[in-house]
């Protein structure tokens, strides 16, 4: 590729410049410290499962990326909780009798008074359009407890919403006790279910330890052993390499197109201007996360 100017030194160093950035960005972005869509997205996990009931998966995967962004979550964690209560399958019920329909298994119950809808009509739908449903009823659930943390925060809003508020009993212990441990080995014992009782029987199988009781710590832990490859989803050292080989590759012929389209000069500036609004997006996220513990 042709650059404007001659000075191979000022073009290398400038190129190996917004290189730099650009992986630097990239690995900020897998390890989940900055969130915002490049072109060297993943496919989205279990998208092959998916891809048996829905008929248009582009726009499946793109609905799920967006409302996921919308919810400030992992696509991959709201991809394994649909697999989990669904298969995928927008119109299946449960098969113990309980009512629930479609993607996440919405309640009657739940559809009627805080979706204003029927099951019937989420039953009838294709993936697409429910998908607008689960986005809703996810954000209630956030907006009315709190943000999703980790993949066992998602799956808790689809079975036990107000087991998401149980860390708040504990606030007076967790003052006390300043250490994470301490005060979370209380919350991972909350109760959502527990022998004898009916709604205990239609979960049994998310008991881990087969105690009689279904807690937050079973939960976790039902998840880690299902989905371990998105429960932690801290990138691999392969995963790493090829991002940033790709990386050089967009830096490299990107902003060599930038350079040529609007001259060395500019082409800097365009770069600073690039790299300041990086640092923004680190410092909001940054934020974000503290605000989000300092509610809590």
């Amino acid at each position: 590729m042709k650059l404007v100017t001659t000075d191979t030194t000022v073009s290398t160093r400038f190129t190996g410049r917004v290189s730099g950035i650009l992986l630097a960005v990239l690995f900020l972005v897998g390890l989940g410290n900055i969130s915002f869509k490049t072109q060297f997205q993943k496919p989205l996990y279990l998208m092959d499962k998916a891809m048996v009931y829905v008929s248009d998966s582009a726009a499946f995967e793109s609905k799920v990326r967006k409302i996921s962004d919308k919810l400030d979550i992992d696509a991959d964690w709201l991809m394994a909780v649909m697999y989990n209560e669904s298969r995928f399958n927008v119109s299946v019920k449960n098969y113990q009798g309980s009512g629930a329909t479609g993607l996440i298994q919405f309640m009657p119950k739940t559809a009627k008074g805080d979706l204003n809808i029927s099951i019937a009509k989420l039953k009838n739908m294709d993936h697409v359009t429910q998908l607008d449903y689960v986005y809703d009823y996810l954000n209630t659930v956030k907006k009315r407890y709190r943000p999703f943390e980790e993949l066992t925060d998602v799956y808790i809003a689809v079975l036990y919403p107000k087991a998401l508020a149980a860390q708040d009993s504990f606030v007076a212990r967790r003052k006390r006790y300043p250490g994470v441990k301490k005060w979370m080995a209380h919350h991972d014992n909350f109760v959502l279910y527990a022998r004898p009782s009916k709604k205990y029987k239609l979960n049994s199988g998310l008991d881990e330890n087969k105690d009689g009781k279904v807690t937050i710590y079973d939960i976790r832990a039902h998840v880690q052993r299902r989905y371990p490859e998105v429960f932690d989803n801290t990138p691999s050292p392969e995963e790493i390499l090829a991002i940033t080989d790709s990386a050089k590759i967009w830096a490299q012929e990107d902003f060599i197109d930038e350079i040529e389209t609007r001259g060395e000069a500019l082409g800097i500036e365009f770069l600073k201007t690039y790299a300041h609004q990086i640092l923004l997006n680190v410092e909001r996220h940054r934020q974000k996360k503290v605000d989000g513990i300092a509610s809590k």
